[in-house]
Parts: structure tokens; sequence; C-alpha cells
């Protein structure tokens, strides 16, 4: 007894040429994923809100006695948003901020002195879609994976 089976790959072939000439070029999918980062930053700002939904803590009565109320949360002058950039490259896509205040308003400062005398913790208000200095917020991961997910038409 013989048997024979014959498997047509002609349309597996087919995908796989696509992926390839997707993974050859990914600046398309760079992009996106840059877009969705400052798109969550942008939100962030709007809402006075960390990406994981959480509010920002709010001015300090010291902080509204010496400084007013003039502006907002974070953006009193627009020096800090103004300084943040998200930078693409060929491979690559970071964020780059180049404000001195910039990971105080990020992480906080609980030992900060006023004037160097009494205590003024600085609360964190988180406005960049990251958990740690080098990790991004799990909330991002899952919003690039679906960024992937869709460029590489990938389904569960």
């Amino acid at each position: 007894m013989r048997i024979k089976i014959e498997v047509d790959d002609r349309k597996l072939r087919r995908e796989i040429a696509k992926l390839q000439l997707k993974l050859k070029d990914f600046k398309e999918a760079l992009n996106l994923i840059a877009e969705e980062i400052n798109e969550a930053i942008n939100e962030a700002f709007a809402a006075k809100k960390s990406i994981a939904n959480v509010s920002w803590s709010p001015w300090s009565e010291t902080t509204k006695r010496v400084h007013g109320t003039r502006g907002s949360l974070l953006k009193r002058s627009g020096r800090l948003k103004r300084s943040i950039k998200v930078v693409k490259k060929n491979s690559s896509v970071s964020i780059e901020v180049r404000s001195p205040s910039a990971a105080v308003h990020q992480f906080g400062f609980p030992g900060n002195k006023a004037w160097g005398r009494g205590s003024a913790p600085i609360p964190a208000r988180p406005y960049l879609p990251i958990a740690t200095i080098n990790d991004l917020h799990p909330e991002m991961v899952d919003r690039i994976e679906d960024i992937l997910a869709q460029y590489f038409e990938i389904s569960d």
C-alpha cells in the first residue's frame, strides 16, 4: 500500500514573504508606536492622570501661596511638556525629557525641603507611560503589543 500526501504551501509561502517584508521595513510599526506614546503623554497632561488612571495630587497650600494658582498641574509655564520628545530611530523608539525637574515630577521627591528648611515633599505626578526609569508601564506594553499584533496581523 502506498500513501501519497500533497501539501499546497503556496499560501503559507506568500504569508511568510509578506512577514519578511514587514520585518525588513519596521518604520511603519515604529511610527505607530511613537504616535501611541505621544498620545499617552498628551492624555496624561490633559486628564491630570497617570497612564494607570491615577489622578495627580493637587498643589499643596504652600505651593499655592508661593506660586499662586496660575496655570495647572505640571503646565504652569509649559516647559516640562515642551521638553518631552518621543524619538524614533531605525529600530527603536525612546522618550527623552530635557527638563531638570522631569524625574521629580514623574517619581516624586519625598525628601524635598522648602528652601532648605522644613519638609516639603513633592508627590509623584506620572506623566510618562513608564513604571520605572527603564521600564514601560504595563498598560503601555499592552498598547504596543496591540499595535504589533495588528501590524503583523496576528490574532489570538
